[in-house]
């Protein structure tokens, strides 16, 4: 296919995207036909397109051929940002499909391409650029995010690319407003949860730590962009969970509780065995798994708990759900979970019974409460599809006789608002007694009388627990 077809086809994608705004299947057909292709020749039309607009910033001082031109070619792959969007909520392998041809690095590579243009411009006072270029920008940050939820490897290789000294130049001057929600959607929907993952930090760090990225975020006029507080809050995320993954000991981390909730044994987790069916369970002996199977609920779930583990799996590795654990485990070790996270009754009368988690909702006026109440929505959203064991983990609650708590995680990376909520992950709280429990309703029948509702009966109660004093023989650890 020459020049002219492929720029020809990115045209005609983009009217056909412009004119349904969401396609049928049929339409989709159609505009196959009629490009005389595929899925496949689409993402390579889009490559194409980046390609041709890294070459035409590469080379701007070059004499350009008749009919070549920077803005065209920038205004044509910025099109391909409405075909991504339409064609990707019809096609939802579209992004695997997209990696085939265009990876993390080459994204990387012509971010930075178009910030050393444009800081070029900037240096010798020239004229401002249309708006073509902060476009094509908006559009590889998009693609870039899909390329991230598909595979980590990509985030990777953007690091080491410096992808934030570009965003950063890019942004410079705080002008850039039509580039700025695609920033800010990017740094929460995925380098606010990055700082999660402990094999990451290094490049976060290097990057954070480039002295041009480092001038440039203490700039007032880069201050002034509408992403800023989202960029600081990255910064300081990565700082304090860097300071966790540093700081942690291993032996609380190695620890685990039998899952036949009428033993509870806490000890380390080598001498427990898995169950064979969900591979989630652990059981001290084969008489307590004996015990936990007849007392009827695992039995029901245990296919359901086998599916949910390798559907996290397959969102997140060992290492990944082990760092997440680390996370959670520092807070809880810092004092009662209830004064560093966030809390949700959804069991009457036991207080804490489940927490909602968002990792990555951070407050940059308080480093040590990386949370945010997630509300009554996503309580009801786990009786349903993302957490189909929650029903029976509502019921082990109840037969723990205080000694768990659910600490439901939700993790949104790169997610669209069209598309699915994150990733939900459950994190039970197991511990040696019921003290916690016992203690909160004590605190809850000492306050009653005071005739407080909602976010007043809310402080008064954290403010009882933070006085707490934990007993020297209770264990808690993550599940």
């Amino acid at each position: 296919m020459d020049l002219s077809r492929r720029r020809a086809g990115v045209i005609a994608l983009y009217q056909v995207a412009l004119r349904y705004r969401k396609l049928t299947p049929d339409q989709l057909e159609e505009v196959f036909l009629g490009l005389g292709s595929s899925i496949d020749g689409v993402a390579a039309l889009m490559t194409a397109a980046l390609k041709r607009v890294m070459s035409q910033v590469k080379n701007r001082h070059r004499p350009r051929p008749l009919g070549s031109d920077i803005d065209d070619e920038l205004a044509l792959f910025g099109a391909t940002r409405v075909c991504m969007i339409n064609i990707g909520t019809l096609v939802p392998g579209f992004r695997d499909i997209l990696a085939r041809s265009m990876d993390g690095a080459l994204l990387s590579r012509a971010l930075k391409e178009i910030s050393v243009m444009l800081e070029e411009d900037r240096r010798k006072h020239r004229k401002p650029r249309s708006q073509w270029p902060q476009l094509a920008t908006s559009t590889i940050l998009v693609i870039l995010e899909d390329l991230i939820v598909s595979s980590r490897t990509h985030l990777r290789a953007a690091l080491e690319q410096n992808v934030l000294r570009s965003i950063a130049v890019l942004c410079r001057d705080g002008s850039s407003t039509c580039l700025a929600p695609d920033v800010e959607h990017f740094l929460l929907e995925i380098l606010h949860p990055a700082t999660l993952f402990s094999d990451l930090h290094p490049l976060l760090s290097s990057s954070l730590a480039d002295e041009e990225t480092s001038t440039i975020s203490r700039d007032p006029a880069f201050k002034r962009n509408a992403f800023f507080q989202p960029w600081d809050r990255f910064i300081q995320m990565v700082k304090f969970h860097e300071a966790i993954f540093a700081s942690l000991p291993d032996p609380q981390l190695s620890l685990a509780a039998c899952d036949d909730l009428s033993c509870g044994h806490i000890a380390q987790k080598s001498i427990f065995q898995r169950c064979s069916g969900c591979r989630a369970r652990l059981y001290c002996s084969s008489s307590c798994q004996a015990s936990d199977w007849g007392a009827g609920e695992h039995r029901a779930a245990c296919a359901l708990y086998r599916a949910v583990r390798e559907s996290s799996l397959e969102t997140f590795t060992r290492r990944e759900l082990r760092d997440i654990r680390t996370v959670l485990t520092y807070h809880l070790m810092k004092g009662p979970i209830g004064y560093t996270l966030s809390t949700s009754n959804a069991l009457p009368g036991i207080p804490n019974a489940s927490i909602f988690i968002n990792l990555a909702a951070w407050s940059p006026s308080d480093p040590q409460d990386p949370s945010s109440e997630l509300g009554p929505t996503i309580e009801q959203e786990h009786h349903g599809h993302p957490l189909p064991t929650w029903a029976d983990w509502t019921k082990r609650i109840q037969r723990s006789n205080g000694r768990m708590a659910l600490h439901v995680v939700q993790i949104t990376l790169g997610r669209r608002k069209q598309q699915a909520p994150g990733t939900t992950l459950v994190f039970a709280l197991r511990e040696s007694s019921s003290f916690m429990r016992d203690a909160g309703c004590r605190i809850l029948e000492s306050i009653e009388g005071e005739g407080l509702e909602g976010e007043a009966l809310a402080r008064r109660f954290q403010s009882e627990w933070d006085l707490l004093e934990l007993p020297s023989d209770l264990v808690q650890i993550y599940r």
